[in-house]
């Protein structure tokens, strides 16, 4: 006898529910495998998955709304607002990674002590970094919009801050400061925007607002540099108060996403305040292993040595604390048992070392091989730019039209592939029209990896668990790019002193390459004082180091796509999942759209 396959429905129908059963709802015709079973409290029925229902409401369904669905309504007339208020928000959020790259000599001049310099950029990264898992988790308790507009405070004030800082130690602190307000604001959009469209339609916008990403990242240097050159470095912070106050204006007017109903003190005894501390705190230990890594100390030292193993054991303690300790955990551990979310999540953490970390390595090409300044460095890279940006949202628009993103995520991986690998084929002489071509081909294959990832993780998630599913592969992702920043800089920086001593040591001038680099950096600032033949072999060492963190790069973006191929297929809900359905009367719905709502009836 062929075994049925049953599954029942009855939690998504109110307690008590006890509807009258007329003999119109018996199956016509089930089959062995077909059978789906409805337990309505009096008894159960087997009813065939395409059979319709047909519900009448006892009252006016367009009088007596729900609160819930008024601002569900509310949200969804005022969509292109709300994107818009999103799309400065993140805007903000990420230029500020980038931004003060370019702002950093005059800083120094400024505000002394150079030594302490890369710590305006390293303490704006550990905040914003590790804060993203906690932060989103506070939201399921008090609210996303509320969250949002906390952390949209934090930022623009830290932001002040570091505008008026008259130290080096100011700066750095408030640019921490600044950091957690920045960790809340891409994950909070995401999910904000989750919650207002349904899944078809998250792709279109999810693209939009990723590509917002990457052009602020890319934009950074640029609006810093033109800051620093013509007014002063400290309006590259004044700049978020001015454009912040348009997204605070159009999200208070436009968004409505009430906070969830309880006492503020019973919210605050659910937060998982042992794993968050542990985390945040395993996060800066292993984001300070690879920011100082071959900068401050040697890979191989004991303060880099010290941080990785105390990053690994506060590791091991989070995961034993959300798993066997925490009731309400800010990462369930159970997510990455779910095959789709852990493919995409080691794809996510690829894709974010192989974007974020190239974004560092190829303005250096641009000014050390081809002598730009960091200005023109910038604007040579909107020809990557311009195809992500209109990939990714051209990828958007065709996941809501077909409901299909895992054919887009691998093909733009293998596209993405074959770009790095050109784009390290570069050299002294290669032209600025095969440099473009070469950049089309990586933005074509880079827009439409970065736009489906928060869907797919959303996609592999229950619909309670959307807010940490985000939050999570956001987070992998963001670890992966701090990753590649340091891997691919170290490999670079690597390749380049071991070519440029072994070159210099055959013809004479072994001493010189101790002078030519700091720390395990090559000084810029001497590279125009040599002479031309020293000069030569310093470019063509430098552009042997950047060929191999191509390589490295590629290989990253090959595992991106591996994960890619494992990836399934999971349809995509045309409806909005909410707690009440609001149903017209006299609609027929399939079982996947019952309504949960006690004034409808079946007649």
């Amino acid at each position: 006898m062929s075994s049925r396959r049953r599954s029942t429905i009855s939690s998504i129908l109110p307690a008590g529910f006890q509807p009258s059963l007329p003999s119109e709802l018996e199956p016509q015709s089930v089959g062995p495998l077909d059978v789906l079973e409805i337990d309505l409290g009096l008894q159960k029925i087997p009813v065939s998955p395409t059979d319709t229902l047909t519900f009448k409401w006892k009252e006016d369904p367009h009088v007596a709304l729900d609160l819930a669905d008024e601002n569900r309504i509310h949200n969804r007339k005022n969509v292109i607002p709300i994107l818009i208020g999103f799309g400065f928000v993140i805007f903000l959020s990420a230029l500020d990674t980038t931004i003060v790259t370019t702002c950093l000599p005059v800083i120094a001049s400024e505000l002394g002590d150079l030594s302490k310099l890369s710590w305006v950029g390293t303490s704006f990264s550990l905040t914003s970094t590790a804060t993203v898992p906690i932060i989103s988790k506070l939201s399921d308790f008090f609210g996303r919009k509320n969250t949002l507009f906390a952390s949209i405070l934090i930022f623009l004030v830290g932001s002040a801050l570091c505008g008026a800082a008259v130290n080096i130690d100011m700066l750095i602190i408030f640019r921490a400061v600044q950091g957690v307000g920045a960790g809340g604001l891409l994950n909070l959009t995401l999910v904000s925007i989750s919650e207002i469209v349904s899944q078809r339609e998250r792709g279109k916008y999810q693209g939009i607002l990723s590509a917002c990403v990457a052009v602020s990242l890319l934009l950074g240097p640029v609006i810093g540099g033109l800051f620093t050159t013509y007014i002063s470095w400290r309006w590259a912070f004044y700049v978020n108060l001015v454009i912040g106050i348009i997204p605070v204006a159009i999200l208070y007017h436009f968004l409505r996403l009430p906070a969830p109903k309880g006492a503020t003190m019973d919210k605050l005894k659910r937060i998982d305040y042992l794993g968050s501390i542990t985390l945040f705190l395993c996060c800066v230990c292993f984001l300070l292993a690879v920011s100082w890594g071959g900068h401050e100390y040697a890979w191989i030292s004991g303060v880099v040595l010290g941080c990785f193993a105390a990053s690994i054991v506060l590791l091991a303690v989070f995961i034993y604390i959300e798993a066997k300790v925490a009731h309400e955990p800010i990462i369930p551990l159970h997510l990455f048992w779910y095959k789709n979310y852990a493919w995409n999540c080691l794809a996510g953490f690829a894709f974010g070392f192989v974007f974020y970390g190239t974004q560092y390595v190829f303005p250096q090409y641009f000014e050390i091989a081809r002598g730009l300044n960091a200005t023109d460095a910038g604007i040579r890279s909107f020809a990557m730019v311009i195809p992500f940006l209109f990939v990714s949202t051209t990828v958007g628009v065709l996941i809501t039209v077909t409901g299909r993103y895992v054919e887009f995520f691998k093909a733009g991986s293998l596209v993405a592939i074959i770009g790095l690998y050109l784009i390290s084929r570069w050299d002294l002489t290669t032209s600025i029209g095969v440099q473009i071509a070469f950049f089309v081909i990586f933005g074509i294959g880079a827009g439409p990896v970065n736009s489906p990832q928060s869907l797919i993780a959303q996609t592999a998630a229950k619909e309670n668990e959307l807010s940490v599913a985000t939050a999570s592969q956001s987070f992998l992702r963001t670890i992966g790019g701090t990753v590649g920043i340091a891997v691919l800089n170290a490999i670079m920086q690597s390749v380049w002193y071991s070519k440029l001593t072994g070159i210099l040591t055959e013809n004479g001038q072994g001493n010189l390459a101790s002078t030519l680099f700091v720390d395990g950096s090559f000084n810029t600032n001497v590279i125009n004082g040599l002479d031309p033949q020293t000069k030569q072999w310093v470019l063509e060492a430098f552009v042997l180091g950047f060929e191999y963190a191509l390589w490295v790069a590629t290989g990253a973006m090959a595992v991106c796509f591996l994960a890619s191929m494992c990836l399934k297929h999971v349809p995509l809900r045309t409806e909005v999942k909410s707690a009440v359905a609001v149903v017209p009367n006299d609609e027929e719905l399939t079982l996947k759209d019952m309504p949960v709502d006690p004034r409808a009836t079946p007649v």
